[in-house]
C-alpha cells in the first residue's frame, strides 16, 4: 500500500466477521490492527464503511463476500481473503 498506490481488500466470508476484526482495530478485540499502522500515515478512519485511508491516497478495506456486489468495478490493487 505504500510502495504501489490503490485499494487494497481484505475479504471475509461475511460482513459481519469483517465488522468485528475492524472492531479489534480500536484494540476491543482480540487483533488490534489500528496499532499496526503509525499515525503518521494514517490520514483517514472510515468506520461505516470498514475503511482506512493513508497520507499517499492508498486505501485498505475490510469486506464481507456474503455481498459481493456492492465491489464491483472498484478495481482493487490487492486483495487478502480470509
Amino acid at each position: 500500500m505504500f510502495e504501489r498506490i490503490g485499494t487494497y481488500f481484505y475479504l471475509f466470508p461475511t460482513y459481519s466477521q469483517a465488522k468485528k476484526v475492524f472492531v479489534g482495530w480500536e484494540g476491543q478485540g482480540r487483533l488490534p490492527f489500528h496499532g499496526s499502522f503509525p499515525k503518521e500515515v494514517v490520514d483517514k478512519r472510515n468506520e461505516s464503511e470498514l475503511r482506512l485511508e493513508a497520507i499517499n491516497g492508498s486505501a485498505l478495506q475490510l469486506i464481507g463476500t456474503d455481498n459481493i456486489d456492492s465491489v464491483l468495478g472498484t478495481n482493487p490493487i490487492g486483495c487478502v481473503l480470509f
